[in-house]
């Protein structure tokens, strides 16, 4: 019996070591083109750029009350992934109001709408000129364009801030 034991004291350490030294598989890390992270026992799909990560063996037990803490912070990190979608949704949405909202104004400023009652002048001889009321507009104008493209700007940097 005592051999026996003593044999078990042997060979355990190594059966345990050679388990150890199993070869782990591989992970993979990748962005699409939308942004999601993905992660995976497989490559990415051909032409996607990704980072091979690193599998260690685990060398730790984790006991029950590690485990709940574990699972609350998973949660909050869950919590927080999903507060960063739903900005990112709601930021696609800005983009997409601010975009409609510069076509509507280039196309105004492209088309030069005609000039309203006050913005011209009659002339002698018959002719009309433009006040300075209508440049004016037209300067308020552009000036609403050039916000409008920098605003739409300050949104694609936040959501490229997300990524």
């Amino acid at each position: 019996m005592r051999s026996l034991f003593l044999l078990m004291c042997l060979v355990l350490p190594l059966i345990v070591q050679a388990e150890g030294e199993k070869e782990l598989p591989k992970a993979y890390r990748w962005v699409d083109k939308d942004g999601t992270v993905h992660f995976s026992s497989t490559p990415p799909p051909a032409g996607m750029k990704s980072t091979e990560i690193e599998l260690r063996q685990p060398d730790t037990v984790i006991h029950q009350e590690n485990r709940a803490q574990m699972l609350e912070q998973g949660d909050r990190v869950g919590d927080k992934v999903d507060a960063r979608q739903e900005k990112r949704q709601q930021l696609l949405q800005q983009i997409d109001d601010a975009k409609a909202m510069l076509v509507q104004a280039s196309e105004a400023l492209l088309n030069g709408e005609a000039p309203q009652s006050g913005e011209t002048k009659r002339l002698v001889g018959g002719s009309t000129r433009l006040t300075d009321a209508y440049h004016q507009r037209r300067e308020a104008e552009a000036k609403r364009l050039e916000q409008l493209q920098q605003q739409l700007d300050d949104l694609y940097a936040e959501l490229n801030k997300l990524r």
